[in-house]
């Protein structure tokens, strides 16, 4: 079983797609750049690609990320910067070529996004919401007026629901059970006689 195979299991499994696909929320159009980027990233390092196509998969990772942290959801920043630091360490894309695809689709994203947020929003001259969130949680240190909840709660009570479908796959991904029985697949296709 391929990783694209335990991310659509994972995905299946969890209580937030029926959830947010009825729901016309940021997280919802955020999902789908975050699993397109995802692709791309499990794609770039697949065997069954060129290097040419590998290097447009790791750009196009880069930029569906850059864009959903700028159109809809500022915190994907943690994402965009784990992949990001992870494509720099294992030297797939220089400092330059990510400067160069976070700069351009970040000035192109927030082009199309703040005339038309400042529209809707009513705001004028400019309004970019995911800015001003990303301002108020980070720069004024003001989220805790959104609310708190004790240290342990994340662990007890927001983990626990968010993982309660796809409890019974941790154990999988830890015993490689599904790697044996491709294993075990491709030794009785060779033992078939032709």
């Amino acid at each position: 079983m391929k990783g694209g195979n335990y991310f659509l299991c994972v995905c299946a499994a969890q209580f937030h797609l029926p959830f947010y696909m009825s729901r016309l929320l940021p997280n919802t159009f955020a999902l789908g750049f975050v699993v397109h980027s995802y692709a791309d990233w499990w794609l770039s390092v697949s065997q069954n690609e060129n290097e040419k196509n590998k290097n447009w998969k790791r750009r196009y990772c880069c930029m569906w990320l850059v864009a959903a942290t700028a159109i809809f959801r500022c915190d994907i920043l943690l994402l965009l910067f784990c992949v990001g630091l992870s494509l720099l360490v294992q030297r797939y894309m220089s400092i330059g070529e990510a400067l160069q695809v976070g700069i351009v689709t970040g000035v192109v994203s927030l082009a199309m996004t703040v005339p038309l947020d400042s529209l809707l929003w009513q705001q004028f001259p400019l309004c970019w919401p995911e800015g001003m969130v990303l301002w108020f949680n980070a720069i004024d240190n003001r989220s805790s007026e959104w609310g708190t909840e004790p240290w342990w709660w994340y662990f007890g009570k927001a983990l626990p629901r968010a993982l309660l479908g796809t409890t019974i796959l941790i154990p999988l991904s830890f015993l490689h059970i599904p790697n044996c029985f491709h294993r075990l697949q491709q030794q009785q296709q060779q033992q078939q006689p032709r």
